[in-house]
């Protein structure tokens, strides 16, 4: 039974660590992706001189426009490789709690597995008891 809960423990733990994993992936593969487009438009002749227009859609799904200059493209580019974008700040933080949260997960795991192997030993008879026995005549 409790083989069974540490081995439930540990595969939900895989599973965790698994998720984890691929979060950490698509975060970089989108990285990646915004850090291309960022040379893009550095290497774009007159991409970036003059406003560039973008549609959001507010709450109402109504369209706005906002013009995008090339100041602001340098402060985003700033944010996004100094890890200062929100977007960066929200997934490193992310992380760090999962990786924080599997820690203490496995901590609590190798405690229980000692735990059981403290008790199994307390539960055998010494070496010395099991000699005394047998030469006492009682071993056979």
């Amino acid at each position: 039974m409790l083989a069974e809960a540490l081995s439930t423990a540990v595969q939900r733990l895989n599973d965790y660590t698994e998720d984890a994993r691929v979060e950490l992936e698509i975060r970089i593969a989108d990285e990646e992706i915004v850090g291309r487009g960022f040379e893009m438009m550095l290497c774009v002749p007159g991409a970036l001189a003059s406003p560039t227009p973008i549609v959001h859609l507010n709450s109402e799904q109504e369209q706005d426009q906002d013009t995008t200059t090339h100041l602001d493209v340098e402060n985003q580019v700033k944010a996004f490789v100094d890890g200062t974008d929100p977007s960066v700040d929200k997934a490193i933080r992310s992380l760090s709690q999962k990786l924080e949260d599997i820690e203490h997960d496995i901590a609590v795991l190798q405690r229980s597995v000692h735990d059981v192997i403290d008790a199994d030993a307390a539960l055998l008879p010494s070496s010395a008891a099991i000699t005394n026995t047998y030469e006492a005549g009682g071993g056979g």
